[in-house]
């Protein structure tokens, strides 16, 4: 069965470079809070990639096909009209720049290995 992936590249700011223990103690509690009653959301990935001095993280977030993601954007409209969670979903600025977005699909046929058992 193919999947469908929603990819954001993150970059962290300049703030998040100097508190870093923060930053990743936030990024741990976020996860959860903004995932929360999202059934559609099969699993969320994460990878961390430096780049010279900058930090960037690739986070991936999996979905059965098409109607699932359009499902998890209109529930994310619609988390977004509640003032008290915007404001908490903005704290995101302070923390990271969304330097790039991508929609991936995995392949038609049986790839990837997953190591010897």
């Amino acid at each position: 069965m193919s999947m469908l992936y929603l990819g954001y590249t993150f970059e962290a700011t300049e703030y998040a470079h100097g508190h870093l223990d923060d930053f990743w103690l936030w990024m741990e509690k976020r996860e959860p809070w903004f995932y929360q009653d999202l059934e559609m959301v099969r699993c969320t990935m994460w990878h961390v990639e430096t780049r010279d001095s900058a930090l960037h993280i690739h986070h991936y977030v999996e979905f059965d096909d098409e109607q699932a993601l359009a499902e998890y954007r209109t529930a994310i409209a619609e988390k977004s009209a509640d003032p008290s969670w915007e404001e908490r979903r903005l704290q995101q600025d302070v923390w990271y720049r969304i330097i790039a977005r991508s929609i991936h699909y995995s392949p038609p046929v049986a790839l990837g290995f997953q190591g010897r058992g």
